[in-house]
């Protein structure tokens, strides 16, 4: 199956593709993460740990990008499941910004 045909299929609601690609939105932010990245190994952590993150934040993207392309495959076979995947990293962003708010001396 090729990939244009697994993104682009006209059985996939328009809300259901539109929140996949709000899901994907962070990758924006990503070139930003990836250069501050390599600051981690000037932190005292173990260099395992810091090996570690330092692979994850490469891999987010990966990581995203094929989330969302299970959740395309897995629309007309387990819907719940295809929605839950990307409402799932909406939820961890929106805990991200209520974490950062809460910690902000602006409010």
């Amino acid at each position: 199956m090729k990939l244009d045909s697994l993104i682009k299929r006209p059985d996939l609601p328009t809300w259901f593709t539109i929140l996949n690609y709000i899901a994907l939105l962070p990758v924006v932010l990503w070139p930003f993460t990836f250069f501050l990245s390599f600051f981690l190994f000037d932190a005292p952590n173990p260099p395992t740990e810091n090996y570690i993150y330092f692979f994850v934040f490469i891999g987010y993207p990966i990581i995203l990008f094929l989330s969302m392309l299970l959740s395309f495959w897995l629309y007309k076979r387990q819907k719940h499941i295809a929605i839950i995947l990307p409402s799932l990293f909406l939820l961890f962003y929106c805990y991200l910004l209520y974490d950062i708010l809460a910690a902000s001396t602006l409010f």
